[in-house]
Parts: structure tokens; C-alpha cells; sequence
């Protein structure tokens, strides 16, 4: 699923990020239905590019002083935009991580050292994939 394609991300906050346009996407974030049922979620982050994360930090910080609402910033957002933000809901996470037959854990295996030398040869194997799942939970 493709989380980021317009047509399907719920796109109620496009104007910057200030105090009124965080309370229209955490309005919109809210209202959002699955057959026909209100799935009122609640805003757990923000994500943002680095050249938002400053004015982030003081909205959140202003309006969720209890810290239930997360600022994650990203210098990769700042690749495409430096303008746009997220608000995304773990209730009901966008994005979920997979493991190979359910193997939550990396395996790591370990060359023990030769007589010779002190080296030490490790193998980590992580069989892994993220998927959007939910996207209903994050708004742009």
C-alpha cells in the first residue's frame, strides 16, 4: 500500500504547521471512519523535517504539555519537503514491521577467533519487511 500517494493519505492539513492547521488534522485524524464507524484517534506523533522540528517542539510542547504528543523529526523528509508534516495515530499504527516466520529477533552468529589473531567475525541475519497497514492513522 502506498501511504504517501495523495489519493489516499487524508490530506486535511496542507497549510504550514501552526497552532490552527495541527487543530484541523487533529480534528481530521479523529473523524476518521472504518465502515462507517468514528475511529476517534487520538494524535500520538508528529513528524516532521528538521526545518520544522524547532517550531514542533514549542507547539507541542504548548499545547501537550503532559507529552502525549511525540515530535519525530526526519532529515529525509527534508529531501522532498521541507514544509511538510505528519500526524499519525499509533492506535491503530500506519505501518507494520513483518518478521520471517514470526522471528522478532536478529540471529547472530559468532566465528570464534583463530590462535593467531584476536579478531572475531559476527554474521547478523534480520528477515524483515514494513508494510502500510493503516491508513486511516496519519494525516498530512
Amino acid at each position: 500500500m502506498l501511504l504517501f500517494v495523495t489519493a489516499i493519505i487524508t490530506t486535511s492539513s496542507t497549510g504550514a504547521l501552526n497552532t490552527a492547521n495541527l487543530d484541523v488534522a487533529r480534528s481530521a485524524l479523529g473523524k476518521q471512519t472504518s465502515n462507517g464507524i468514528l475511529l476517534n484517534l487520538p494524535a500520538t506523533h508528529l513528524i516532521v523535517p528538521k526545518a520544522l522540528e524547532g517550531t514542533a517542539r514549542t507547539l507541542v510542547n504548548a499545547q501537550y504539555p503532559d507529552g502525549s504528543l511525540k515530535v519525530i523529526a526526519s532529515a529525509h523528509l527534508d529531501l522532498v519537503s521541507s514544509t511538510a508534516w505528519y500526524l499519525v495515530s499509533s492506535v491503530n499504527p500506519p505501518l507494520t514491521v513483518a518478521t520471517l516466520k514470526g522471528v522478532p529477533n536478529p540471529s547472530v552468529k559468532l566465528n570464534p577467533a583463530k590462535f593467531a589473531s584476536d579478531d572475531l567475525e559476527f554474521r547478523v541475519i534480520y528477515d524483515f519487511a514494513v508494510l502500510g497497514s493503516e491508513w486511516r492513522s496519519i494525516v498530512k
